[in-house]
This record gives structure tokens, sequence and C-alpha cells, in this order.
């Protein structure tokens, strides 16, 4: 039977802004921030979403949701931006804790960050490196094992021959192409891992 993700909530930034307005998992819930100037750090602390008349943070957002029991945190490279690896995954560490606390009866997922394609991203002007990914990865997974969260290990999927991810796939190095959305959606799909 077709699970229809009514009771998943995804939660992140650009990425998942995407995925909500190219009609992804249209009986699922979103909550994110995206536009010039979110990172890690206005993630946490900025407050982007409004209910009725009160404006709230991501966190405040989430813990309004009734009836959840999975929820998948996804951020992209676009909020490593200018942040170091120790100062990033401070960051991560305070808005993952934020949404468990949010939602602590819900399955927690998290997805490692991307691949992007360095070449195009170097161009753009975006100082994140792939090295500097892998970095955070080892800590997300780290962090994700320690705490018994899922971990959505999709990595492979969108790396070429040489572990890159492939020109024609992305906007600007590291923005993605629908044909990448179609991917990241088929693997969410197979990989529900709660029952």
């Amino acid at each position: 039977s077709a699970y229809s993700f009514n009771t998943s909530l995804f939660v992140g930034d650009y990425f998942i802004s995407q995925i909500h307005s190219l009609g992804y998992f249209e009986n699922s819930k979103f909550a994110y921030a995206s536009g010039n100037g979110i990172d890690m750090n206005t993630l946490i602390t900025k407050k982007v979403l409004k209910i009725e008349n009160e404006t709230m943070t991501i966190a405040q957002y989430v813990k309004t949701f009734e009836d959840i029991d999975a929820v998948y945190i996804i951020i992209s490279a676009e909020s490593v931006s200018w942040m170091d690896v120790p100062t990033f995954v401070k960051k991560y560490t305070t808005f993952v804790n934020d949404i468990i606390a949010a939602q602590p009866e819900a399955h927690i997922y998290v997805q490692p960050i991307l691949p992007i394609n360095e070449e195009k991203s170097t161009k753009r002007g975006y100082s994140v490196t792939n090295e500097k990914i892998e970095q955070i990865n080892e800590y997300i997974i780290r962090f994700a094992n320690e705490n018994s969260l899922w971990i959505l290990d999709m990595d492979e999927e969108f790396k070429d021959k040489e572990g890159k991810l492939p020109l024609e796939n992305t906007t600007n190095g590291i923005r993605f192409e629908k044909v990448c959305y179609d991917i990241w959606s088929d693997y969410i799909r197979e990989h529900k891992a709660h029952k």
C-alpha cells in the first residue's frame, strides 16, 4: 500500500522550500526558511514563520503540529556558507535538538549534506567545499547514531564516477535541478524506516 506521508513533517532550508514548491509529498507538512541570508544560525533564531498574527522560529512552528510521526530534517550546503566546521556543527546540533524537543514522539530522520559541484559553486562565490561537507557529515552521522536518529544516507545516488555532482544537474553548483529532487523523493519513499 502506498504510504501517504500525511503524518510526516519536512524541516529545513532552501532545499525543503523547493520540495514544497515543486509539489513533492503534497500530503505532508513543511517548516522551512529560504531566501538570502538564511544559514544555520538564522534557521535557529529567526522568526520566519507566521501563524495568524504570531511570528515564530522554525522550532516553535514545528511544535504547533499534532499527529506527526516522522520529522525529516534536511539542511543543504547553502546553509553552511561562511561557517567553519565546529561552528556549523554546534549550530546544527542546537537546531536538531530544538526540533526533537518540539516533536519528542516522532521518528527523526537526518540527512547528511549532499555533495556540491565545486567547479560551478566556486565560480558563483560559494566558499563551501566537498571536503568541508564530508567533515560535517562525519559529525552528523556520529550525532545521529549517538541519539538513535534515522540517517538518510543518499550521497552515492547523486555522485558521478569521480564522486562529484554532475554539472548538468545543478544550477549554481549547490542548488539542484528537478531530476535530483526526483532521485531524492524516490529515496525517501523507499527508505521509510519507521513502522
